[in-house]
This record gives C-alpha cells, sequence and structure tokens, in this order.
C-alpha cells in the first residue's frame, strides 16, 4: 500500500490508481486497513483532479455526441476554458444544461456530448438540429469501463468489453440514485457521509441557487438537515454492488506518459445504436 514515500513513486502511484478504477475505495480494501485506503485518498484528493466512473442506463438518459468544426465557436470554446468560464456551463452552445463533456481535439474539431431524459429527447434534438451549428450527431448510450486487469492481459480486457455491455441488474431508479450519482459526480473522492449531507447536495446540483438572494434563506435552512445515513448506505451498497457508482478515474497526464484516445464506433464495431468509448487508464 501506498506511504508517504510512496507519493513519489509513480509506479506504486499507478497501481494504486488503477485499483480505483475497478473497485469501490468506501466498500473495498486492497488487502490493506480501510484506514490506510483513506489516508490514500486523502493525498490524491489534493493532488490529482478525478472523474466519477458510473453507469446512466438506468436512468433513462440518452447520450447525444455531435460533432463542430466553426471555428468562431471553437475559439470561445477554447476561451471559456482557459478563463475557467466552463466551470459554469457554454451558455453559448445549444441547449447547454443538458451538456456532459466539450473536448476540442488535435484536428482543431469539438466533440460536444450531452446527457439528455429520454422523455425530452425529442423536444431537445429539434432545438439542437434546428441551429445547424453541428456537422453530425448521433445518438447512443454511454457504457463505463472499468480497468480490472492487468496490463497486456488481452483476455481479460476482452471479458470486461463484453461484461459491460449487460444492463445494470436494477429494475428502475429511485430518488437516492440521482443524490447519490450527484454529489459523487461533483467530488468524486466523496466519502458516505458526505452523500448522506444535504448541504453537498445543493452545492453538487444547485450551486447557481445558492447565490441568489431570494432563496439563499431557503437553502440554508434545507442545508441543516441530513438525510438517515442508513437509507443512503443501503442504496449505496445496491449501486455500488451493480458498478453503477463508486469507481474512480484519476487524470495523471502531468505526471505520467500516457494518450488519451476517443473510439467511435459503427454498427459494425459495436451492438445497434450504442456509441462506444473506452475510459482505461492511460486511454480514455
Amino acid at each position: 500500500m501506498l506511504n508517504r514515500k510512496d507519493l513519489k513513486t509513480l509506479i506504486n502511484l499507478k497501481d494504486f490508481i488503477t485499483w480505483l478504477t475497478c473497485h469501490d475505495f468506501r466498500k473495498e480494501a486492497p488487502g490493506t486497513s480501510r484506514v490506510s485506503v483513506y489516508k490514500n485518498i486523502k493525498r490524491l484528493e489534493k493532488k490529482f483532479v478525478a472523474y466519477h466512473i458510473r453507469d446512466t442506463r438506468i436512468f433513462r438518459l440518452v447520450l447525444l455526441v455531435t460533432k463542430l468544426s466553426n471555428k468562431e465557436y471553437i475559439r470561445k470554446i477554447i476561451d471559456y476554458i482557459d478563463n475557467g468560464k466552463a466551470k459554469t456551463g457554454f451558455d453559448f452552445l445549444p441547449a447547454y444544461n443538458f451538456i456532459s463533456s466539450v473536448s476540442v481535439l488535435m484536428t482543431g474539431k469539438a466533440i460536444v456530448t450531452y446527457y439528455i431524459p429520454h422523455d425530452f429527447i425529442n423536444d431537445i434534438l429539434t432545438d439542437i438540429l434546428f441551429r445547424s451549428l453541428y456537422d453530425d450527431a448521433s445518438i447512443g448510450s454511454a457504457l463505463p469501463v472499468h480497468n480490472c486487469c492487468s496490463l497486456g492481459d488481452i483476455d481479460c480486457a476482452k471479458k470486461m468489453y463484453y461484461k459491460v455491455l449487460d444492463a445494470p441488474k436494477i429494475d428502475k431508479s429511485h430518488l437516492l440514485d440521482f443524490i447519490i450519482t450527484s454529489v459523487l459526480d461533483d467530488n468524486p473522492y466523496s466519502r458516505l457521509r458526505d452523500i448522506a449531507n444535504v448541504a453537498k447536495i445543493a452545492e453538487a446540483r444547485f450551486l447557481e441557487l445558492l447565490k441568489m438572494p431570494d432563496v439563499s434563506d431557503k437553502i440554508a435552512k434545507i442545508k441543516e438537515y441530513k438525510l438517515r445515513y442508513k437509507f443512503i448506505l443501503k442504496r449505496y451498497q445496491v449501486l455500488s454492488s451493480n458498478k453503477i457508482v463508486g469507481r474512480v478515474l484519476v487524470h495523471m497526464n502531468r505526471y505520467i506518459d500516457n494518450v488519451k484516445v476517443t473510439f467511435f464506433g459503427s454498427e459494425a464495431m459495436c451492438q445497434p445504436d450504442i456509441w462506444c468509448c473506452g475510459c482505461l487508464f492511460g486511454v480514455s
């Protein structure tokens, strides 16, 4: 397990981070104590940005992937990223409230992805396509990819690929699923006690409301309450055991040489109506 000196050893650090992409550090430990796991999570939290690996299929969300080549808009995207405006959203893009990610490619083009509730897909698609901003738009599903295999184990990687195609064994989502996912999306390093904290929930999804004077007092009162921990824990256990939430992707681009690659698959490569995105350590 990592200690303070090991944090300077990238090989050991990479092993622990790879473990995090497959295992839930809140419920599991890699052959060591829970205290040791959380100490190392605390150290990583101070040094590295992380992303929550989650399965959105239980929420009936449709993934919309669009391609953008308009130079004026791409320059504006880069400006928003450089100046920190991206944190509050790309409000100049269509249906920006539903945007999941915006990526500028080495080719000079951009990929904008949306998560859209299934019931709203027709209305939002009409709004997006009517503006004729994007070169192309494709609908599919987002699949989480967990790096549970040792480096170079091709057979294991194949099994993991086909396993992730199986839908989660949960019939329908629960309100707590949205709460848990929201908090972890906001901070993948969150502890279980943070998930049960209404203040964290408000910060994760209603940050703009907190700044509005007419509702700030009401939000302040809400933040005094907490959800019952046992209910959060019980539902979290269900989601985690089904690999819907709980895994963490830590980006170490500044510290380890790696390459990010996004794979777009046609029906010949993937199952029909599925957009494929690899999200392994060193490949995303």
